[in-house]
């Protein structure tokens, strides 16, 4: 009797733990998203904030899943495969085509996207290059490279320097950012539009013709640079220019050039 009693008491246990315990797979519908929250105590007020990046929490049997998981199309394909834990997307995953092909894959770490993404077209070649990070709470994206169909460039970012291109794959547009601070911009034949630094910016006629150049004045040790620009200079002018937060010369007229002078109200 007692071995009978044992018996019973065994198996209880043991249906007990696995109706408790987690399928180390599921399909996607098996799961419930429920819109998460983070929840905040200031004082005696909770205050809730919905988070884009992550707007749901998966659960499984009324728990935050954590395992494995896959999604299926009406045909029974695999449309996106990866891992939970404690409710939100974690590691690698991958979404496809329904052609078969990669369409989308990079990393989630607590729910949201992180460090590189590559989105593919539908055969397969690239499309997108993506950096993520999460920076106080808000998401961060960052495009390191882009193609047209069929392979051709579109951005490409290393460093601190982005350049931009045309279908053609003439440059479009190079930017440096940080310390050297830079903008050049191109027509489509390669002719250069305009560039522009901290200090300086020159704008050209499709013919390569100076067209106007700014000068931005927040360094004042650059004036004499400005005073260069032309002869002729009356008191009044020089007496503005020291007050100026910029300066233009515009290069249109065949005589000296037109001078704009710039000030914060």
């Amino acid at each position: 009797m007692m071995m009978k009693y044992t018996c019973i008491i065994a198996a209880a246990i043991l249906f007990f733990t696995a109706c408790n315990q987690m399928p180390g797979e599921v399909r996607m519908n098996q799961l419930a998203a429920v819109r998460y929250y983070k929840e905040e105590d200031r004082g005696n007020v909770v205050r809730k904030t919905h988070f884009y990046y992550k707007p749901n929490i998966y659960m499984y049997g009324g728990k935050p899943y954590t395992g494995k998981v896959k999604e299926y199309s009406e045909k029974n394909e695999v449309k996106s495969e990866g891992f939970m834990k404690d409710g939100f997307p974690e590691g690698y995953w991958v979404y496809y085509n329904t052609n078969g092909t990669v369409k989308s894959e990079g990393y989630y770490k607590d729910g949201a996207k992180d460090s590189l993404w590559h989105d593919n077209y539908t055969d397969g070649s690239p499309k997108l290059l993506m950096h993520f990070s999460l920076k106080n709470d808000s998401l961060q994206r960052d495009t390191m490279g882009a193609w047209f169909y069929g392979g051709q460039k579109i951005v490409e970012t290393i460093g601190d320097t982005t350049k931009r291109y045309y279908k053609t794959g003439r440059l479009m547009v190079r930017t440096i950012r940080g310390a050297e601070k830079s903008e050049e911009v191109f027509y489509s034949d390669g002719t250069l539009i305009y560039k522009k630094d901290r200090y300086t910016k020159d704008s050209y006629y499709t013919n390569g013709k100076l067209r106007s150049r700014t000068y931005y004045l927040q360094d004042k040790s650059r004036i004499n640079k400005v005073f260069a620009e032309k002869s002729n200079w009356t008191a009044e002018e020089k007496d503005a220019v020291t007050k100026a937060d910029s300066v233009q010369f515009d290069y249109s007229s065949l005589w000296d050039p037109v001078m704009k002078i710039y000030m914060q109200e």
